[in-house]
């Protein structure tokens, strides 16, 4: 059977996503990684309605905690076959979960020194500037600012990974202009 570029034919009662061609399956997973990103923050927006930002961004926290622990990482790995449990692992990890840093959203420049040390930097993240457009500060502070839930779920991934890691934020929000980075992370494995 012929590949389906994309789904605008009839309904196919057995469909799989095998029927489909690579680009159909890639733009399938980028929509999937907006509605992932979409979710988490229509979750949070209604939250921050119904409690304190602080309080919605705990909330946040405290599912993606196991989220990470109990179907991110160790489906992904699987899937992959991402088995090493070293900092450049961890990292592929990263860029395989659903609002990981794939290029889809939020993009990343690496300085692996080795793989057991990488400086991550995010040039872009749509996140930050949702954020900085609704003039939310608090929310930045609380997302992206000093132990906020970005650099909290990067320590619980470390974890989880390998209790050797180690996050250190060299850059955080709330940043002095849309062209500076969003922020920077030092990873290493210690001895």
């Amino acid at each position: 059977m012929k590949e389906l570029q994309d789904y605008s034919g009839d309904l196919k009662p057995d469909v799989k996503f095998e029927d489909f061609s690579k680009e159909a399956l890639v733009r399938l997973i980028s929509a999937y990684t907006r509605i992932y990103v979409g979710y988490i923050g229509m979750v949070n927006t209604v939250n921050r309605k119904r409690m304190s930002i602080k309080e919605a961004f705990e909330f946040d926290y405290e599912v993606y905690k196991p989220m990470a622990q109990v179907f991110e990482y160790p489906l992904i790995a699987e899937a992959m076959n991402i088995r090493g449990r070293d900092v450049v692992s961890m990292l592929k990890i990263f860029q395989m979960v659903p609002d990981g840093n794939h290029g889809v959203l939020y993009k990343v420049d690496y300085d692996i020194k080795s793989k057991d040390h990488v400086i991550v930097t995010f040039t872009a993240c749509p996140t930050l500037a949702y954020f900085e457009r609704h003039g939310l500060n608090e929310s930045i502070e609380c997302c992206c600012g000093v132990n906020g839930v970005e650099e909290r779920c990067f320590k619980e991934y470390a974890r989880i990974i390998n209790p050797k890691i180690r996050c250190k934020g060299l850059k955080y929000a709330p940043r002095k202009s849309p062209q500076d980075i969003a922020c920077q992370w030092e990873f290493w494995t210690e001895e």
